[in-house]
């Protein structure tokens, strides 16, 4: 929790620096729930989720202390979004702390939570029978390399999702858009698809280019803006380029992503042709042979601050509601204040509405208390806000009360004296975009 305190003491602090920008939401409403975090545990995540009229809120706990070695146990709890009340609380306990919980997923009859080649489900009303699975390498996808995900969407009452888009090394998963489906009945992954991805140049930086709604699958490339369109069984069925950036921004953006992707690309095949010299024992033996710069701080490094520096591209897609997704992009120069957001209709995949330059951090004249309690939509997987029947979810650890306008210092001091004397709680905002 330490590092969130002073990320958000830095985006306060960077705020200074910025001039005035006009909201385009409005904080409607504070929930305060009965949720506490334990004083002196180490809390490795947190994060929610929004489904219907229920919010879902887990914290993943470190059992420094525990005997059996470095364990931890996960808290779920379920509140009604309107009230707070707690619905139902559960704790799967004896979890490797090598398990970081990356993304959140529930319905009615599952809740799923997803880590790096590795999820947790279990049934809601058994929490006895949960399932924590780390996927053997032997599971392969269609390309024969070991199955790779980082996020998951339920589809249904007996599918999921679990995905990711990543350049992972040619010995393990390889490089792609990585889809596999999950039968939640059986335990068992059913189908494992890997797609080449336009903008895999660039998948080491923070992003969010998956979403799923209607039981369909939609992936967008961050620098092309194709939206590609999968049905459950992991079949393309549809895609269109979306028109987000001007003319000369595409002009630029495609000449970026096939320098990007061309190096990944003929870097993998190099590595590729080292790794089939040797049989599967005596790779081991042999790391040192197929190591790669493109892994390196140094060049993504560098990759980045070119990206940040010169390109427009997509930051996230997400479902708002059953008719309508959206995404956002950052510019060049202002990545760190605004994202743009757009509302696309989900079967035309037309733009319905426009939102330039929304804010993503507090700013430097504190006239309301939006100012200071910033919606940041650029924020990515269990802690993003959520969409949900025109207003949008977002959960702090502190009341809303904290706030003193004009004084962003002010502000800053009253949250650590709140967390000082009470520690942190879940409160949860519900925001309204402006007309």
């Amino acid at each position: 929790m330490e590092k969130l305190i002073s990320k958000l003491l830095f985006v306060i602090l960077f705020s200074l620096l910025q001039t005035n920008i006009y909201a385009q939401y409005k904080l409607v409403n504070e929930i305060n729930t009965d949720v506490t975090f334990p004083k002196n545990s180490r809390i490795d995540e947190v994060g929610f989720e929004v489904n219907k009229n229920t919010i879902c809120l887990v914290q993943s706990i470190n059992d420094t202390s525990s005997e059996n070695g470095n364990r931890k146990h996960i808290v779920i709890s379920f509140h009604d979004l309107n009230s707070g009340n707690e619905i139902q609380k559960d704790t799967i306990q004896g979890i490797t702390s090598a398990f970081r919980v990356y993304d959140i997923d529930f319905n009615d009859k599952y809740c799923l939570l997803v880590g790096h080649k590795k999820y947790l489900y279990y049934e809601r009303n058994n929490t006895q029978n949960a399932h924590f699975v780390y996927l053997p390498k032997e599971i392969l996808n269609n390309k024969g390399k070991s199955i790779a995900f980082k996020n998951a969407n339920i589809i249904n009452d007996s599918l999921a999702l679990l995905h990711g888009v990543y350049n992972y090394h040619p010995n393990s998963s390889g490089s792609g858009l990585h889809l596999n489906i999950l039968n939640l009945n059986t335990n068992t992954i059913v189908k494992s698809v890997s797609y080449d991805f336009p903008g895999i140049g660039i998948s080491f930086m923070s992003h969010s280019w998956i979403t799923v709604s209607g039981g369909y699958i939609y992936a967008v490339s961050p620098l092309s803006t194709w939206l590609h369109i999968y049905d459950k069984y992991l079949n393309l069925v549809k895609k269109k380029q979306l028109k987000l950036f001007d003319a000369n921004s595409y002009a630029k953006n495609i000449l970026y992503e096939q320098y990007v992707d061309s190096i990944i690309k003929y870097e993998n095949i190099r590595i590729e042709k080292i790794v089939n010299k040797y049989d599967k024992d005596s790779l081991e033996y042999h790391r040192e042979d197929f190591q790669s710069y493109i892994y390196s701080k140094e060049y993504i490094g560098s990759t980045l601050d070119s990206l940040h520096g010169a390109y427009n591209s997509v930051n996230r897609i997400f479902t708002v509601n059953d008719s309508i997704i959206a995404v956002t992009t950052a510019t060049p120069h202002d990545r760190n204040v605004y994202r743009n957001l757009f509302l696309l209709n989900k079967n035309s995949l037309e733009i319905v509405k426009k939102i330039d330059k929304w804010r993503i951090s507090p700013t430097e004249e504190q006239n309301k208390v939006e100012d200071f309690f910033v919606l940041d939509i650029s924020i990515q997987d269990i802690a993003s806000p959520k969409f949900k029947d025109g207003y949008i979810y977002t959960c702090g650890f502190y009341p809303t009360s904290i706030f003193v306008k004009d004084n962003v210092k002010k502000s800053a001091d009253n949250v650590f004296n709140y967390i000082k004397n009470h520690g942190y709680k879940w409160t949860i905002l519900k925001y309204k975009i402006d007309n």
